[in-house]
């Protein structure tokens, strides 16, 4: 009997120490899992964050590509202007090649005319007129209004009667062109105005007063 007793004890702590051997044996599996689960979130959260930077990678991918076609579309767009500056220019050189040979041409006319015209020498040719600056180089011999007319008759013209404003012009274009030349010039020139008749009352030397219309 005691025997049997001893054997049965015998055989429930086997049975006890199978249980707890169990018992470690699934603690330790669930440790086990623990760890597995902990290892898996962070590959989840390297996951996540590789599909984010992915992403961006594809975002800037697509704001480079837009860039890049956006550059080329200028680029086309500056080839397609420099053509047409380039066209421009070579019709502007051709304008400036005829515009110099007309020039040259009006300048060899002129020339022909101003011979044929019949002014004497030194006398300048205008719009079917000739017109003599008179002048001395010495500066101390002067002439009033009334010798200096009497010098133009005695060439058999008179002085000017400016009864328009482009024979304005020539005239002071002239007179200035002539004051950066060679002379230093004192002296003005007489025109045909006078007030002799009545004094402040300024007329032309063919009778027709300033201020009437011609």
């Amino acid at each position: 009997m005691e025997w049997l007793q001893m054997r049965k004890q015998m055989i429930r702590v086997k049975q006890v120490f199978n249980l707890e051997t169990i018992r470690e044996g699934a603690i330790a599996k669930q440790g086990s899992l623990h760890v597995s689960h902990a290892t898996a979130q962070k590959l989840i959260g390297g996951l996540d964050d590789l599909k984010s930077n992915h992403s961006h990678v594809m975002e800037v991918k697509e704001k480079a590509k837009t860039t890049l076609e956006a550059a080329h579309k200028n680029h086309t767009e500056m080839k397609r202007q420099i053509a047409e500056l380039k066209t421009v220019n070579d019709k502007y050189q051709q304008q400036t090649e005829v515009l110099e040979q007309e020039r040259a041409s009006l300048k060899a006319n002129y020339t022909v005319l101003m011979e044929s015209c019949g002014c004497p020498s030194k006398w300048i040719y205008y719009n079917g007129s000739c017109y003599l600056f008179s002048y001395s180089e010495n500066t101390a011999i002067k002439k009033n209004w009334e010798d200096s007319r009497q010098d133009c008759i005695r060439r058999g013209a008179d002085l000017v009667v400016i009864d328009r404003p482009e024979e304005q012009t020539f005239v002071s274009h002239t007179i200035e062109t002539m004051k950066t030349g060679k002379y230093i010039w004192e002296n003005s020139f007489w025109i045909g105005l006078k007030d002799e008749e009545v004094e402040g009352t300024w007329m032309w030397i063919n009778n027709v007063t300033e201020v009437e219309q011609r």
